[in-house]
């Protein structure tokens, strides 16, 4: 089974437990270092605003349904929903930002990844310009 779960708290799988036809977990909080530490709004900003167009993108792509979106300025909340919702990220790179002990950091990362996410969805979607198929060649 590939089952992935949304949290409302981070949390470490403790100990696995192999008794059963399943794997089961003990698991334990483990909260973000110092979340309350000062994040610059300038991120956070940059954040939004790249979820936005990354989600507007998606919309024109048809690969989700077109809506209005209020984002949360909570910055904690804002990164975490960030992680989730790109698509187009491996598990371990999706890992490494729900792992991450350093708020700015993790925006940071986020700000980069959705940058990189929204270039390779805009290039995939642009119409070819004539019959070349964008910067290859034929060669």
């Amino acid at each position: 089974m590939n089952i992935i779960v949304v949290g409302r708290e981070r949390f470490r799988v403790s100990e696995f437990k192999y008794g059963q036809p399943y794997l089961v977990g003990s698991v334990e909080a483990a909260p973000m270092l110092h979340p309350g530490q000062y994040v610059r709004q300038e991120s956070i900003d940059g954040l939004q605003q790249g979820i936005t167009r990354y989600l507007k993108v998606l919309e024109g792509a048809g690969r989700i349904q077109p809506g209005a979106r209020r984002l949360p300025n909570d910055p904690l909340t804002l990164s975490s929903l960030a992680a989730g919702i790109l698509h187009d990220i491996n598990v371990t790179q999706r890992q490494a930002l729900l792992e991450a002990d350093n708020l700015q950091v993790m925006i940071d990362d986020l700000r980069s990844l959705y940058r990189r996410e929204i270039v390779l969805l805009e290039a995939m979607l642009a119409e070819p310009q004539d019959d070349h198929l964008g910067p290859f060649s034929p060669n």
